[in-house]
């Protein structure tokens, strides 16, 4: 998991369970260690003409090397991909993931 900290506010209780190890943070789900890495959001990009608040997730992807940006977002998913990174709905990661 990638995350700006404008994202992370949008995730809330999870990553208010965060724990610092070097310069990842560790996050538990059902007892399982995930790794998140936390992206400062300073990246300047064109805010998107569709939804300027989705521009913020473009940023988090970027700023962390991210593969895929895992979202049902209409806006997002119109984009199919950007820059590199590959914009997929939850189903679409799973079947992918599955192959």
């Amino acid at each position: 998991m990638v995350s700006a900290t404008k994202v992370r506010q949008n995730l809330g209780h999870v990553m208010n369970e965060v724990a610092l190890k070097s310069d990842e943070y560790i996050v538990e789900r059902a007892g399982k260690p995930l790794v998140a890495v936390i992206t400062p959001g300073v990246l300047s990009l064109t805010p998107l003409a569709a939804d300027e608040e989705d521009t913020k997730y473009l940023v988090c992807a970027l700023e962390g090397n991210a593969d895929y940006i895992i979202s049902g977002d209409r806006h997002l998913k119109d984009l199919k991909s950007f820059r590199g990174v590959r914009i997929v709905d939850p189903a679409g990661f799973i079947e992918m993931m599955e192959k």
